[in-house]
């Protein structure tokens, strides 16, 4: 599966055990503001709701027969009587409805059960035990029925791609994949684990985003390269360090370890990289426009004197003024003068219009060098 940003977040019986005391649960929370906020929907299936139901039902008669017991054994150590624990009445209406208000309170949406399951086939799988049918037991139609739910559910709502958690590991099993009808369903285990995937995935969707745009932003310039080819030579400002790659993060190859005796000629290449913003804060532009930053890349045709770091000219320390002659001659006494073209990106701020999909009106505003 690609890692595109979900429609919706299925939850599976075993995550809701996590609300079996309310919605209090800081992760979830935590979860479902975030979904909220990136509009993306949260739902349980129909099968889930049921099951959730009568697990919690069989640990509510497990607790009422816990409490007889304990009044048994009490009257018979302390030779008393107590009257017989009642079970009180609608328990079981009562717990329905708590479970349904737990659903609302979680801001979930019910997902009906598919009408499009065939018997023949769950039979035919379950034989098999393809996956979620296991090797042992029966276990694997509550799986196969949610699954299949959750694609018409997809269908429906035309959503490609969701998220499941559940911390059953049947659901990791490739065979998965062959009931999901093509539809990217990613599984997590747990509220927490899938907060920090759509929290991660958010930060490179949001990166995807500024690079599809600075690529429209990019074919543009393009178009106006000989204008701002003009700009930048008319208006750019170097200095030797610059030229050297002094404070730039190249390779030791692509700087000069010399001097450089003369700037012979500086001549702009290509455009390499455009941002839909600027290197520093400014001014709000209005609606239609849109600060950018482009980089330029020029060569400079130097010549250089390469330093001589094996040869390098001594000075008696008997006449220190000696030191001041060879100062003023080094290092190209001793080595020819070279010719060298190096590559340097200059930066250039500037302003567009955006009107029907396009740009237009290229506004250049600053040349940023060093």
């Amino acid at each position: 599966m690609t890692d595109n940003f979900p429609h919706v977040i299925y939850f599976d019986t075993n995550a809701l055990r996590e609300l079996t005391f309310g919605i209090s649960n800081v992760e979830y929370l935590k979860l479902k503001e975030f979904c909220k906020s990136n509009s993306i929907g949260l739902a349980v299936p129909e099968v889930v709701v049921y099951e959730w139901y009568y697990m919690q039902r069989r640990e509510v008669l497990s607790e009422i027969d816990r409490i007889k017991q304990a009044i048994k054994k009490t009257n018979l150590l302390l030779n008393i009587t107590q009257p017989e624990y009642k079970v009180p009445k609608k328990l079981f209406p009562s717990l329905a409805s708590k479970v349904n208000q737990y659903i609302r309170e979680a801001e979930m949406r019910g997902v009906k059960t598919t009408r499009k399951i065939s018997i023949r086939k769950l039979i035919i799988l379950a034989a098999k035990k393809t996956k979620p049918f296991e090797e042992k037991g029966e276990k694997g139609f509550r799986d196969m029925i949610m699954l299949l739910s959750i694609v018409e559910d997809m269908k429906k709502h035309n959503f490609r791609d969701g998220i499941l958690i559940t911390n059953d590991n049947i659901f990791q099993h490739e065979e998965i994949r062959q009931h999901l009808q093509g539809k990217n369903v990613k599984v997590m285990n747990n509220f927490s684990q899938c907060f920090d995937y759509l929290d991660k995935l958010k930060h490179k969707k949001a990166v995807d985003y500024f690079s599809a745009q600075s690529k429209r932003i990019l074919e543009y310039l393009q178009t106006q390269k000989n204008t701002i080819f003009k700009y930048v030579v008319e208006n750019a400002q170097v200095s030797a360090d610059f030229l050297r790659g002094d404070f730039i993060l190249f390779k030791e190859e692509e700087k000069i370890f010399g001097n450089i005796d003369k700037v012979i000629e500086a001549t702009p290449k290509n455009i390499s990289a455009a941002f839909p913003s600027l290197t520093r804060k400014s001014e709000p532009l209005p609606a239609n426009m849109e600060n950018i930053t482009f980089t330029v890349n020029v060569d400079f045709r130097l010549q250089v004197s390469p330093y001589n770091f094996f040869n390098k000219p001594k000075f008696p320390i008997s006449t220190p003024a000696e030191y001041e002659k060879i100062k003023s001659t080094y290092p190209s006494l001793y080595l020819q003068t070279v010719e060298k073209i190096v590559n340097r990106p200059i930066n250039v701020e500037a302003i567009i219009d955006e009107k029907d999909g396009k740009y237009t009106n290229l506004i250049l505003k600053r040349v940023i060098t060093y």
